[in-house]
């Protein structure tokens, strides 16, 4: 539910003096886990378009007040209010999932698709946004090993590297296309992956700072 959601975002932005920047939310897979908690698979899509901006209301000035096709929310106090409203990654692919991710969020997840793929992706959805609304971002992650069980050899993670680099210097702000040093970190710890991790040194040393890696 966005109210509670809401309220445990906001207790860990205070918790973390503010620190809590982004969040990703998605519509979610398993029809199972949804069956599980009452929730119709068929209406993600449908409950993903009223929970934004009920989520994004509870963090508004008190008292609270939303009403939406799903969700409803009655006049009430909600405290505590982050100490700045976290920005929202989408994780979401379809072609409904994307013109949602233009209409009603900061950043999108793609995962880790081809950057070729990727900034025509995300110029098509800024063409969408509403007037005056801030370009979407991109958090680019890229992962040995995808959730899905696919491996990226070495080759392809530096290509994939090189492409985010180049995009960066095509004019897409390095903000817009962040590559996940943590995913570099990680591999250096384990030495079958060293490999990898000299690599993007080589590839992209601005992108580290000292002790990242």
């Amino acid at each position: 539910m966005p109210a509670q959601l809401a309220n445990r975002l906001a207790t860990v932005d205070q918790l973390g003096g503010g620190r809590l920047s982004v969040i990703g939310l998605s519509v979610g897979w398993s029809e199972e886990e949804h069956r599980a908690v009452g929730v119709d698979p068929k209406t993600l899509g449908k409950r993903m378009d009223d929970f934004v901006p009920a989520l994004r209301a509870c963090w508004g000035d008190d008292p609270v007040e939303y009403h939406g096709p799903v969700f409803d929310i009655a006049p009430a106090i909600m405290r505590p209010k982050p100490v700045t409203a976290p920005k929202l990654m989408s994780g979401m692919y379809s072609k409904p999932g994307l013109a949602r991710t233009a209409r009603d969020f900061d950043f999108w997840n793609p995962g880790s698709m081809p950057i070729a793929d990727v900034v025509p992706a995300l110029e098509q959805m800024n063409s969408q946004r509403e007037a005056g609304k801030p370009d979407l971002g991109a958090i680019y992650r890229l992962a040995q090993q995808s959730t899905s069980g696919k491996r990226l050899t070495t080759d392809e993670m530096t290509t994939r590297v090189r492409e985010c680099v180049a995009a960066a210097r095509r004019g897409h702000r390095r903000d817009e296309l962040l590559f996940r040093d943590h995913v570099l970190r990680s591999v250096a710890e384990d030495p079958r992956r060293s490999e990898t991790a000299r690599r993007g040194r080589e590839v992209t040393p601005s992108l580290f700072h000292e002790g990242s890696i």
